[in-house]
């Protein structure tokens, strides 16, 4: 008796769920994304990133070793820093 109460009762709340999933409507779309700017910043090449204003830079930015790891996550606003081991930028790319 009990496990037939059960049956009634969740075939009941599945339509309810799925009359609120629809009326909640679609997503926001996303802001579009906006363009990498590295080539604005080639003149940075060979200097110390340590005494750069880093806040200066757009957001989103990656700093990071030559030959260290990271995320394979690609985000084309995104502007990656690649420094030496003496922390000197030698190249700034998109992704």
């Amino acid at each position: 008796m009990r496990r037939a109460m059960g049956r009634r009762a969740a075939a009941g709340f599945l339509p309810a769920v799925l009359l609120a999933w629809s009326c909640a409507g679609a997503p926001e779309a996303a802001a579009p994304a906006r363009p990498c700017v590295a080539a604005d910043y080639r003149a940075l090449v060979g200097k110390a990133v340590d005494q750069m204003d880093l806040a200066a830079l757009p957001a989103p930015r990656r700093i990071y070793s030559s030959g260290s790891p990271v995320t394979m996550d690609h985000r084309p606003e995104r502007l990656n820093i690649v420094v030496n081991a003496d922390g000197r930028i030698l190249r700034l790319h998109c992704g």
